[in-house]
């Protein structure tokens, strides 16, 4: 998100028309770009975030009406049950704009995505601790070399071949270095809210 001319500092989804979920750290910034274009009153930041640990790092941006062409389409959300799946083992796809590992070009200018594998919220614990990975998160394995990077929270993690969206880019590795898992908010977990204040049928 960002103005025109100015390079990306998060990512989001299309949910519908005229929302766009994203990662509230992405909107914590009062100075953000992002600020710019979407009114105050058009943010809607799930009010239990917390800096350090982002159990709730999820937000809504009510933006003016978007047509759907052959290059913009909503994601699709999980529909609200009374219980779901956990997803670990499943491939997923995570896309976004911003820097890549690849030094040949570390700025793209088309969007990147790659596969990763979700895992078990334990494995995901045994590295961040179980303070930090709580039910609302979700996590990729850090087997892969594929995984968010600068600017990338916000962004969808889509489960295969559902291709539905599961997970918000969080945050990532200790100072960006391979090795750990990646961690994202677990739209599961937030599926009531996001009716509640949309009024999307899920």
């Amino acid at each position: 998100m960002a103005d025109k001319g100015q390079r990306a500092n998060c990512g989001g989804s299309c949910i519908d028309h005229n929302w766009v979920l994203t990662a509230a750290s992405c909107i914590a910034d009062s100075s953000a770009p992002v600020l710019r274009i979407v009114s105050k009153k058009d943010i809607i930041e799930f009010k239990d975030i917390d800096d350090s640990i982002p159990f709730a790092d999820i937000s809504l941006l009510r933006i003016k009406h978007v047509e759907y062409n052959k290059n913009i389409q909503p994601v699709k959300l999980p529909k609200i049950q009374s219980h779901y799946k956990i997803y670990a083992g499943s491939e997923a796809i995570i896309t976004d704009w911003r820097d890549t590992f690849n030094a040949s070009n570390p700025k793209p200018k088309i969007l990147q995505y790659g596969k990763v594998e979700i895992i078990n919220n334990t494995d995901c614990r045994a590295l961040y601790g179980k303070e930090i990975v709580s039910s609302a998160l979700i996590c990729s394995s850090a087997a892969s070399d594929v995984s968010p990077w600068n600017g990338d929270s916000g962004g969808p993690l889509v489960q295969l071949p559902s291709l539905v969206q599961v997970g918000i880019t969080s945050f990532y590795t200790p100072d960006n270095q391979l090795g750990y898992p990646a961690v994202f908010t677990r739209v599961t977990f937030f599926l009531e809210w996001i009716k509640q204040h949309t009024g999307l049928p899920l």
